[in-house]
């Protein structure tokens, strides 16, 4: 059995229509990640979830009172399908969008949730996750905050952060046997 190449969005396309009637959290959802997420979050944020694939996420924020959730990912089949799924939530966005160029304003998010999207770029070429987190940055505001849920261990991780700021804290999750990491990123006001 061959892997995945997980940067071809013909694979993205083909696995989100054939999934179409559920949704899938990679690494952890949103009760797992609920007490790192919420305070950093309230009713007049804006977040932007990249690589957002047909995950809970964003309907959950909704939920909870933070209703300015973008949603992007370059399939056009899960932004086709989750947005036909929540077109009830007026103010939540989805969006057909590479995360290597994001068309968003600078300093535009007062949150940026990468829940695995790096991840997916690690496996396959490094300079893409590079270019991906420099546009997490971009729109970012000052002082504002980046999460990255990630398999990927800080010795791994460390270097692309490091790039884009001084200022992060990581978090172990998941069990010893398959752990995750949380990396809090907070864009320096200068």
């Amino acid at each position: 059995m061959s892997i995945p190449n997980y940067c071809d969005v013909k694979y993205w396309n083909k696995r989100y229509r054939e999934q179409s009637k559920t949704t899938f959290d990679w690494l952890e959802d949103f009760g797992s990640l609920k007490d790192y997420l919420l305070p950093l979050v309230s009713s007049e944020s804006k977040v932007l979830i990249p690589g957002c694939g047909n995950s809970q996420l964003g309907e959950l924020l909704y939920q909870k009172g933070t209703e300015k959730v973008f949603n992007v990912d370059f399939s056009e089949s899960v932004i086709e399908i989750m947005s036909q799924a929540h077109r009830d939530k007026l103010r939540m966005k989805w969006e057909v969008m590479d995360v290597q160029s994001l068309s968003y304003p600078s300093e535009y998010f007062d949150l940026v949730l990468d829940k695995s999207t790096l991840d997916t770029l690690l496996c396959e070429v490094k300079p893409s996750a590079e270019l991906a987190l420099a546009q997490y940055f971009r729109v970012l505001r000052k002082g504002g905050k980046c999460l990255i849920v990630s398999f990927n261990e800080p010795e791994t991780m460390l270097p692309l952060i490091s790039q884009q700021t001084r200022t992060f804290t990581v978090t172990q999750t998941g069990s010893e046997a398959f752990p995750n990491y949380i990396y809090c990123l907070q864009k320096e006001a200068e």
